[in-house]
């Protein structure tokens, strides 16, 4: 094709005609540059289309990490309710009887070990960040991800590790005190129950330890919805094509 161009270019110049020597140089100058413009356009495209297929799978592995994460406290929730429950049976009952029944005995190991850790998925961000965050699209999008893993969820693990220190602090000493563990059954028993009934320490911490668990159900009813609101607009972006 290159040949054939120049050809006619020799041709034309050989018999005179500068003027539509020079008209057909510039004509092929300008199909050259829109050869090499389409092929840019092509090549651009392609990458643009191998990026939104990659985009698509990022948002899915971190839509499966939100959805995993958003369980995760939405369990956390549920097992510090129950844990309120048993803290407002075992005042009640020391309260108004000193008399142990085997029962209890599930009460007193729920109050006694509770679970603050957080263990949050975090492959789908891993691979997020590995791959380079300018590939979601959407800044919008991107900036939510990035500030829910990096700044809300560490917040969040920080405040429940605090809290599990302080907690086990100051009742670990009393429970080794006035508690046994019997091996063949799952559970802690009260040495003296009269005693503990009359444990104005025991009762406070109790009361303590439901005020603070109500407080911290309370930052993980708002990080749900933290949680909630990102996969939401994460399905947005995928249901979009």
């Amino acid at each position: 094709m290159i040949k054939f161009f120049r050809k006619i270019r020799y041709q034309l110049l050989g018999e005179g005609k500068t003027g539509k020597y020079l008209k057909y140089a510039i004509g092929e100058v300008v199909l050259v540059v829109i050869g090499i413009l389409i092929a840019l356009s092509i090549n651009n495209w392609n990458e643009y289309r191998k990026d939104r297929v990659k985009e698509t799978e990022i948002l899915q592995n971190l839509s499966n990490s939100l959805k995993s994460n958003y369980d995760h406290l939405a369990r956390k929730i549920f097992y510090n309710s129950g844990t309120i429950k048993s803290i407002d049976l075992l005042l009640d009952v020391l309260e108004q009887s000193n008399e142990f029944h085997d029962t209890l005995s599930y009460h007193f190991t729920r109050v006694g070990i509770q679970y603050y850790n957080l263990n949050f998925s975090r492959s789908g961000y891993e691979a997020f960040k590995n791959i380079g965050f300018d590939i979601v699209e959407r800044d919008s999008l991107r900036n939510e991800i990035i500030n829910l893993f990096e700044v809300r969820y560490v917040a969040l693990e920080k405040v429940a590790e605090n809290h599990k220190d302080k907690s086990r602090v100051r009742i670990q000493n009393f429970m080794l005190d006035n508690f046994k563990s019997i091996k063949d059954d799952v559970g802690y028993f009260p040495n003296d129950m009269q005693k503990l009934s009359e444990s104005d320490y025991y009762k406070e911490w109790l009361a303590s330890t439901r005020s603070s668990i109500n407080w911290i159900n309370g930052m993980y009813e708002g990080y749900l919805k933290f949680t909630l609101s990102v996969l939401e607009h994460i399905t947005e972006e995928l249901e979009k094509d």
